[in-house]
């Protein structure tokens, strides 16, 4: 007789109170483990990648150049290629000079004359009118004879633009931006004061099959909650994953709301490498086509290296060892629970994952939402309701070993 255990799928996991647990047997509990152990791991990999130091012998971070040379095809050669287009070439001209106003604001795309000159061409060249949210290359638009020529919306996009953050403290050796665990999660995980660097965010979007939809209860706001059961649209997960790194202890410090000062990180021996994740949702907005109507259920945060440091992870997160929450603090929670239905991070899991959610999400058409502003086969440029300038680009899904 086969063993069997029982095991938290993904989507349980950011959800608890929405779906029962699997029934696994040993074999595919320890498959899961693996998978999930690669998914963690390619997010860090893939920031890898893209090291944000700077080269003496060029005027551009490696990050923005090592992007344009490995995954937007663009290459630094103003030569002519035979057989490419003059529409491609200009295309790759607008893309290079956009990548490199980017990294001169230091990854900063407001009040940029060079970047929004250079998103004006792209946009003349592929008019941002030519995407419609409300198809979806895949599986809706292919046909047996006919593959959808609209660029992919689904896949997984790293954020080239600085992260909208508050308060940024600063950057490390390595230039990555340093930021408390209170601003990267908006106080949603404890200890808030906690340093972390970050090494790359990225969007991670995909299809909601009909299958999904009717097995997972999805917190949906309220002036869109009959869409999402109809089914009449398309609906995507909309995730936002930061891959960050808790620094050691430093003497870096920084005031609280009472102006008190207090020393960052105490106590951490070494560098722990975590992903933190926030759960979204989008739907094509029916009155504008490159619109996408917005909303987040919740997030968790996990451990990246659970075999080396989880341990540690846990010492850290361990509810006795968390510092009480300020009164400015609480005074968020409460709103927050008032407002979304907020259920602050629960106890740890012991796989090291905390989560929370948000019940009764904000949201609806025309309320938040993303205009995709430009998109081809590898770049996007979206602009939110509140102004924010977001630029990605698609990269390949690396598989990870999972002990790496």
């Amino acid at each position: 007789m086969s063993t069997k255990v029982i095991l938290k799928s993904r989507s349980a996991q950011s959800t608890p109170s929405e779906a029962p647990k699997p029934v696994l047997t040993l074999e595919e509990a320890r498959a899961a483990v693996l998978q999930r152990r690669r998914r963690k791991n390619t997010y860090h990999l893939a920031a890898s990648l893209c090291s944000r130091h700077f080269d003496t012998q060029d005027e551009e971070p490696d990050f923005y150049a090592s992007i344009l040379k490995k995954f937007t095809g663009v290459k630094r050669s103003k030569s002519r290629s035979k057989g490419v287009s003059k529409r491609r070439l200009a295309i790759d001209k607008a893309k290079q000079e956009l990548v490199a106003a980017l990294a001169s604001s230091g990854g900063d795309p407001k009040k940029n004359k060079d970047f929004q000159s250079a998103l004006k061409e792209l946009q003349q060249l592929n008019p941002p009118k030519s995407f419609d949210a409300s198809r979806s290359p895949s599986p809706y638009n292919d046909t047996p004879t006919k593959k959808s020529s609209m660029p992919k919306l689904e896949g997984m996009w790293m954020t080239m633009s600085k992260p909208n953050f508050a308060d940024q403290i600063g950057t490390n050796d390595n230039e990555e931006f340093l930021y408390t665990l209170g601003r990267m999660s908006f106080d949603m995980f404890r200890p808030t004061h906690l340093v972390c660097s970050m090494q790359g965010t990225f969007n991670d979007v995909s299809v909601v099959s009909d299958q999904e939809r009717a097995a997972t209860k999805i917190h949906a706001p309220k002036k869109l909650r009959e869409e999402v059961q109809n089914g009449t649209s398309v609906l995507r997960r909309y995730d936002i994953v930061t891959a960050f790194t808790i620094e050691p202890e430093n003497p870096a410090t920084e005031e609280d709301s009472h102006g008190s000062t207090t020393h960052s990180n105490k106590g951490v021996t070494r560098p722990i490498k975590g992903i933190m994740t926030t759960h979204g949702y989008v739907l094509p907005d029916p009155a504008i086509k490159n619109r996408l109507s917005i909303w987040f259920t919740g997030g968790s945060l996990e451990v990246n290296d659970d075999d080396v440091d989880l341990q540690e992870w846990a010492r850290i997160f361990t509810p006795s060892n968390l510092p009480k929450r300020q009164l400015k603090q609480r005074a968020k929670l409460f709103a927050a629970r008032a407002l979304l239905g907020a259920t602050p991070a629960g106890a740890m899991q012991p796989d090291g994952s905390i989560s929370f959610e948000f019940k009764r999400p904000l949201g609806g058409h025309g309320a938040t939402y993303i205009d995709v502003l430009y998109i081809d086969d590898t770049l996007r440029v979206a602009k939110g309701n509140r102004g924010g300038l977001y630029v990605f680009v698609l990269i390949p899904r690396i598989e990870s070993p999972a002990n790496s």
